[in-house]
């Protein structure tokens, strides 16, 4: 079973709830999660005189959408490790998931979003050129 499985059987039970922000609240309408040392919310319960731990990004991903398939990962689109709503989270294969962390593309969607001239000049520096690529309609 893996660990998502655990703690989505605890939501089903009704022992905790997960809210649209990617809470992990207890019955007492405490957030059970906390920031680990990398960023990321985490949530810790015990099982069988163990204890797990759990991204809750992983959380809100397996309840939302079912679990996550080997060699996959839960993206956040924005960056913020900590903003778990759905609408801010998306599947990716590791592969992918590496070239966008590593930035191999973070310049390009920074550049396509604010249409910069100078970003576009850096990116095209550090990634090959692209020019146009962004162009508004109509442009050449």
């Amino acid at each position: 079973m893996a660990y998502e499985e655990l703690f989505i059987d605890r939501i089903a039970s009704g022992e905790f709830e997960l809210t649209v922000n990617g809470e992990f609240i207890g019955k007492a309408g405490k957030n059970k999660g906390h920031i680990s040392s990398s960023g990321y919310y985490v949530v810790s319960c015990q099982a069988d005189g163990k204890n797990y731990t759990c991204l809750i990004h992983r959380l809100v991903w397996t309840w939302n959408n079912g679990a996550i398939p080997d060699g996959y990962v839960v993206h956040h689109l924005d960056g913020d490790r900590t903003n778990n709503r759905i609408e801010n989270l998306e599947l990716l294969h590791g592969n992918r998931h590496a070239q966008i962390k590593n930035g191999r593309e973070k310049g390009f969607i920074m550049f396509c979003r604010n249409i910069d001239r100078r970003a576009e000049e850096q990116f095209n520096r550090e990634f090959g050129d692209n020019r146009g690529a962004c162009a508004p309609s109509g442009a050449s």
